[in-house]
């Protein structure tokens, strides 16, 4: 139970709520956002393929790695400039912006030659910090709208329509280097049906942003589009907020998420490229069934058993997944870790963003998202040159998906031993 807080006692930010909350949770504006956020894992889906990307370009495991975590370092400051800019412009513009953003950064990739060019870095930050800002804008839209109670289902379903998105795009890129070879075209049609996929991901976040302003009774300035004027003397309040409003020992969950989620999309390609397997489609096809499904079973359980439970579970089940590359020795055996990454998937993000942003007053979720977000982000920063270094320096994807296994399990007992409840204390006579 979070304790209340007293009206006098929250920061200033100017971030008003986009509805009351009595407004109905799963409406159109709700629907046009899961339907942008498709999209937009259509785009992220395309660059499962990245490290045919980078081999084609001369680049290896120890390369992709830190290219992959040096552009989190992208994400990672668009998060800081993401919770000022929506207190200062709005959640709509920032949405905006981020797509635009990725959208430019995927058409820049088909300029790039060589792994070991500056460019291939900043391209892959700005993508990272497109994904960043858009994933991170659309949290906080629906946290806005959505009732205290309710924050971690709407953010937790919101992000189920994002596996469909990687149900369908890795199926769209299995087909387009069917035969296992990558050639030049192959890799220019990848970086144009992500650059596609962002823009439609652009259009629907405008829809969603309209029909929040057109609905029955909203103020024209209680929308996320148009923020209001951030005064000077209130400029620190970002920082502010976050100090006295996050929950500190969450921290150890969202890293172990962050290097967790991140080390399948970065390598499983280059994993399956060494054990002889072509096409990553059984993977990512059981991450998304299994997700999908498993969040809407389990969209209430935050509710029900509780942000440190849940987080535990998917921590510690996410872990099991890195060891069960382990048995993957053909392509239907990637189902095992594919599930079980898609379980845990949909028991720790509502967790940690929905179930962490509700220790923040509702005019500051968004800030809070942005904040636990950023924390998924620097463990992706860690995990990728992390896992890189492991695979080139010990020449074994084994001892990199233990190690990260290791680590997936020594955060989720650090937090359960964390957040334990005190001992009652006796009384003794004298």
């Amino acid at each position: 139970m979070l304790a209340p807080v007293k009206p006098g006692e929250e920061a200033s930010l100017v971030m008003v709520p986009l509805s009351a909350p009595s407004a109905p949770a799963y409406d159109s504006v709700f629907t046009l956002c899961c339907i942008a956020h498709f999209c937009l894992m259509l785009n992220i889906s395309m660059f499962f393929r990245y490290a045919d990307f980078v081999r084609f370009i001369g680049g290896s495991e120890w390369d992709l790695g830190w290219i992959a975590g040096v552009g989190v370092l992208g994400a990672i400051g668009m998060r800081t400039a993401q919770g000022m800019a929506m207190s200062r412009f709005g959640v709509g513009a920032v949405w905006v912006a981020s797509l635009v953003l990725l959208i430019a950064a995927s058409l820049e990739h088909l300029f790039i030659t060589t792994a070991h060019s500056p460019l291939v870095y900043f391209m892959r930050a700005f993508v990272a910090s497109g994904i960043a800002g858009s994933f991170g804008s659309m949290v906080a839209f629906i946290s806005m709208r959505a009732p205290e109670e309710r924050v971690p289902e709407l953010v937790g379903m919101a992000g189920s329509s994002g596996f469909l998105g990687w149900f369908i795009g890795p199926i769209l890129g299995d087909m387009l280097f069917a035969g296992g070879a990558v050639t030049a075209v192959r890799i220019e049609r990848m970086f144009l049906l992500a650059a596609g996929f962002a823009g439609l991901s652009l259009i629907f976040a405008l829809l969603a942003q309209w029909r929040a302003r057109m609905r029955p009774g909203a103020h024209p300035h209680d929308d996320d589009h148009a923020g209001d004027a951030y005064p000077p003397e209130l400029r620190g309040a970002f920082w502010r907020v976050i100090a006295r409003y996050h929950p500190p020992a969450l921290v150890m969950l969202a890293l172990a998420m962050g290097i967790g989620i991140g080390v399948p999309g970065v390598f499983v390609r280059a994993f399956t490229a060494e054990i002889g397997v072509s096409n990553i489609t059984f993977f990512f096809f059981t991450y998304a069934v299994a997700a999908f499904t498993f969040r809407v079973l389990t969209r209430r359980f935050v509710q029900r058993y509780g942000m440190r439970w849940v987080g535990v579970a998917g921590t510690l089940i996410m872990g099991c997944g890195m060891a069960a590359f382990l048995l993957v020795g053909s392509e239907t055996a990637l189902i095992l870790p594919g599930f079980l990454f898609g379980l845990a998937h949909a028991l720790l993000f509502p967790a940690i963003v929905g179930g962490g942003s509700r220790f923040f007053p509702r005019k500051h979720r968004g800030v809070g998202s942005t904040a636990l977000l950023g924390l998924i982000d620097i463990g992706n920063f860690l995990g990728n040159p992390l896992a890189g270094g492991l695979v080139t320096f010990t020449g074994s994807y084994a001892i990199m998906f233990l190690s990260v296994a290791g680590v997936m399990w020594a955060a989720a007992a650090s937090y359960l031993w964390a957040t334990r409840p005190p001992r009652a204390t006796r009384t003794v006579g004298p």
